[in-house]
């Protein structure tokens, strides 16, 4: 028996023992990704803790465990998808800019509808910026709740 399997067995073994506890009866289940989901409770992931890669170096922080409430792995999975969407959005402004200023310095547009619209783009990124600010100032990090082991 290869020690991902001695992993695999000791996962299914707190599957059990867990559901077995009132609090958490018919709330935990393994999954793919994280390994085990408790809903509303932790989303666990397993993971061998080896003090050596595979290049014989020792690793770093190899000893560092992560315990993370599953509504801070879902509050961060919706601050990601909502800083993606604030990058998605700076660029398709971006991209209007600039398309706005090839057709003004190639006279296809008027200098005066070039300033109104660049005005509206760059008034537009702004906001699309101070948006994408409070998506990324915070820490949000849960390195904080690094435990040694």
């Amino acid at each position: 028996m290869d020690l991902s399997q001695v992993v695999t067995q000791l996962m299914r073994a707190i599957v059990q023992m867990l559901s077995e506890l009132p609090a958490y009866r018919g709330k935990v289940a393994t999954r793919r990704t994280p390994d085990v989901l408790i809903t509303g409770h932790w989303a666990l992931e397993f993971k061998l803790a080896r003090p050596f890669g595979d290049n014989g170096r020792q690793a770093e922080n190899w000893s560092f465990a992560k315990a993370i409430p599953a509504s801070d792995v879902t509050a961060e999975q919706a601050r990601c998808d909502a800083l993606s969407g604030v990058e998605q959005r700076r660029r398709v402004v971006t991209s209007k800019l600039d398309r706005g200023y090839e057709d003004f310095v190639s006279d296809k547009i008027s200098e005066e509808f070039w300033t109104r619209k660049s005005r509206e783009w760059e008034a537009e990124l702004a906001t699309v910026d101070a948006s994408g600010l409070a998506y990324s100032s915070r820490d949000h990090s849960p390195v904080s709740r690094q435990r040694r082991f």
